[in-house]
């Protein structure tokens, strides 16, 4: 884990403002992509067909380690306005280290994902935001409105959802590594 933290913050010392923009840039794109999603009620999962897309994409162009997680944590926050908290934030910001952990987040490393491994990520970061909000509702016996089908139903949801949201993030990193970016 330590090592990790290390690998993160080495990654980031040479950081400027361009990548500070893009990741303003990407955390925008987040908060609307969850803003989209907020539109639509009683399916659950389907938003994140929407967020994932755009944390790949982030760690397609800022080729940072963890700038996934980091435009997951700046989106969910600013969706979270004027209160963000754990429990708001921590779902999020599960898929988001889990995309991070997609590629290498290296300046060296450029191109899309391959399509297997951004469908198979797509949907663990489908698993790992609805893990966490699952966990305290199971744990607690809250009641939870995505759990209005079932918790099977429900992940279920999360999984495809995710892969579509992993091939959208496929997509468009192939797409902008054809033109040159």
């Amino acid at each position: 884990m330590v090592r990790a933290i290390e690998r993160v913050r080495e990654g980031w010392l040479d950081a400027g403002l361009a990548d500070a923009a893009r990741l303003a840039l990407f955390c925008g794109l987040f908060w609307a992509a969850k803003a989209l999603g907020e539109r639509v009620t009683h399916v659950p999962g389907h938003a994140v067909a929407l967020w994932v897309p755009v944390l790949i994409v982030a760690q397609c162009v800022i080729r940072r380690p963890g700038s996934a997680a980091l435009v997951a944590l700046g989106g969910a926050g600013l969706a979270a306005l004027p209160s963000p908290g754990p429990a708001s934030l921590a779902g999020h910001v599960a898929g988001g280290l889990v995309i991070a952990a997609l590629g290498p987040g290296t300046r060296e490393a450029a191109g899309a994902p391959a399509l297997p491994r951004a469908l198979l990520f797509g949907m663990l970061a489908g698993a790992a935001k609805f893990a966490v909000r699952w966990l305290p509702v199971a744990v607690l016996g809250l009641q939870a409105s995505f759990l209005e089908f079932g918790s099977l139903p429900a992940l279920l949801a999360h999984l495809a959802f995710g892969a579509l949201g992993g091939l959208l993030g496929y997509l468009a990193c192939r797409s902008m590594g054809s033109r040159g970016r």
